[in-house]
């Protein structure tokens, strides 16, 4: 029998307890949402929106063929060296956070509770893995046909997952210390993560430019084909020194998910892969003691000189910033974003970098001509619509319990959605004329092309009026998991589908009208004319139509039933 002293040391019984009763009230809070009429809607919604998907993954799996198994042991092992290339990047390029992602209520009621380091890092760790197998379970079953089993893809997959979020925690952990030391030990922190993940960057998309398959994928109506050259080239890079040692820990990993034989080394591989997470665990152990140790001094030391100089620890600056009035309160609430903007500058240039690298890919053509253009505004249009909305968070979205905040004020709710949309759609609209400058001064096209700027500043306001529409319809923590989160990307993703079939549909509807009217009257230019305007027209009705939708679900937001627990 276990010794309960010991495991307590480890994870405290009470803390068991609180994880019991937070899956008890998720299932409550799920429940709860089939008695508000507007819940009960987006909830039937939502449920047989995800039965559709279900179908059909269930279908493919049932009617798919396998997969080659080479190609799919390439592609897993690099999508995970990706994935902790991503993080790599992430953690350096921003500003540090507090690790293990507290919530507000967390921090009051565990942080101050009489638990130890352990304790608390062992709940955030078992939360993690949780969410991992979770994620493994479904990954193993949309695999059932490329997997020789079940039951060991999905070990081995959740080895895999968990080895990737235990590096991420690490790797948070350590940027909080080390920022907290110095200025100078969190340079030298930050450029050991970007350098590596970087330089491989840098080498994978140089030979995808100078690729013979570029010109095909330039030409290709597929969005995707460039970022499927650029993977295809980054296995090649990978595979070869002095990047080869990266791929090495996600190879054993996928070894083990694609295994057939179970001998000595499966076996071996498994215990290495083993070993390095248990490894990895006790690492984030050891750095958040001495790293919490290492703080306490540093706070103890800045306080005695702060007293030894005589100056006042909650001193307080006489020139404080005063926030701009006017509007209507939109003032107010567009200087709040930009601070939030500024503060957050690292993260955001990185969030802009990666898909004007990828809209910028086609201006490598050595042709420059109409149908290069084209592909250049597409491609933009495409991250626009797909990449930039979760990564421009500077409104509604960036914190669910500051509603309540939002509902206190006393602006109307029109004037607060017009402040709470206006940073991340200039944002948006700024990231879309940066590339529209690289194609004209740098890639020799027309400057004609800054036509299309007008007629996306609208589509920029419905992009991020969806986004905060869907919100707003059910809000939600950052970094929230659950069955919650999978029902509200179907909801998200499907709603953006079909507002692209829809806007499609209208498109070639309006093109084979207008090119009516031009025929009639035998004038090319009064049928573009005509389309122009058209779309341009549709576009800003859209954009007003899915701002009102944002100010009308804001004033019906309930904060006492709506919003996320703490």
């Amino acid at each position: 029998m276990a010794n309960p002293n010991a495991m307590g040391r480890l994870l405290h019984p009470a803390l068991f307890q609180l994880m019991k009763f937070q899956s008890t009230g998720k299932l409550r809070r799920i429940g709860n949402a089939f008695r508000s009429r507007r819940k009960l809607v987006l909830s039937l919604l939502a449920i047989l929106l995800g039965c559709v998907w279900l179908g059909q993954t269930v279908l493919s799996i049932v009617f798919r063929d396998p997969a080659d198994p080479e190609s799919l042991r390439t592609w897993l092992s690099v999508s995970m060296l990706l994935y902790c290339v991503f993080h790599f990047l992430k953690i350096g390029s921003r500003k540090p956070v507090e690790p293990f992602e507290w919530t507000a209520a967390e921090k009051q009621a565990l942080l101050s509770a009489p638990l130890t380091r352990t304790h608390l890092v062992s709940y955030r760790l078992i939360s993690y893995l949780l969410a991992t197998a979770a994620k493994s379970l479904c990954f193993a079953i949309v695999m059932i046909p490329d997997l020789p089993s079940f039951t060991v893809g999905a070990i081995g997959m959740f080895l895999g997952l968990s080895l990737i979020d235990l590096t991420r925690v690490l790797l948070e952990r350590i940027a909080w210390t080390a920022a907290s030391t110095s200025k100078r030990c969190w340079t030298i922190v930050r450029a050991t993560m970007l350098v590596p993940a970087l330089t491989l960057l840098t080498v994978a998309f140089y030979q995808t430019a100078w690729s013979p398959d570029f010109e095909a994928a330039i030409a290709s109506p597929n969005p995707l084909s460039i970022p499927q050259l650029f993977l295809a080239i980054v296995s090649d890079v990978v595979g070869q020194p002095p990047f080869s040692w990266l791929l090495a820990p996600w190879v054993a990993v996928v070894d083990i998910v694609l295994a057939t034989q179970y001998d000595w080394q499966f076996l071996t591989r498994t215990m290495a892969v083993i070993s390095s997470t248990i490894t990895m665990s006790a690492l984030i152990y050891w750095a958040d003691q001495k790293g919490t140790w290492w703080q306490t001094q540093l706070s103890l030391r800045k306080r005695t000189h702060r007293s030894a100089v005589g100056r006042s620890e909650n001193r307080e600056s006489n020139h404080r910033a005063k926030s701009p009035t006017g509007m209507g309160g939109a003032k107010a609430i567009i200087w709040h974003q930009v601070h939030a903007a500024i503060h957050y500058r690292s993260t955001l240039a990185f969030a802009l970098a990666i898909p004007t690298l990828l809209s910028c890919m086609p201006l490598l053509s050595k042709t420059v001509n109409l149908a290069t253009s084209l592909s250049v505004i597409g491609s933009m249009v495409f991250y626009s619509f797909l990449l930039l909305p979760p990564a421009l968070m500077l409104d509604f979205r960036r914190n669910a319990q500051r509603l309540a905040m939002w509902k206190a004020m006393p602006i109307r709710p029109i004037a607060l959605t017009f402040g709470q949309l206006s940073v991340p759609v200039a944002l948006m609209s700024l990231f879309q004329a940066c590339v529209l400058a690289i194609a004209v001064l740098i890639g020799g096209h027309s400057p004609l092309m800054f036509l299309a700027w007008p007629m996306l500043l609208p589509l920029n306001v419905l992009i991020i009026g969806m986004e905060n529409a869907i919100f707003l319809m059910q809000p939600y923590r950052r970094n929230q998991e659950g069955i919650e989160v999978f029902f509200r990307t179907i909801l998200t993703f499907t709603g953006k589908g079909v507002m692209f079939a829809v806007g499609l549909a209208f498109t070639l509807v309006w093109a084979w009208a207008a090119i009516s009217i031009g025929k009639v009257f035998e004038s090319q230019i009064l049928g573009a004319s005509i389309f122009g305007a058209g779309v341009l027209v549709a576009l800003f009705v859209l954009a007003w139509a899915s701002a009102k939708t944002c100010a009308r679900l804001f004033e019906k937001l309930d904060v006492s039933q709506d919003l996320p627990p703490a």
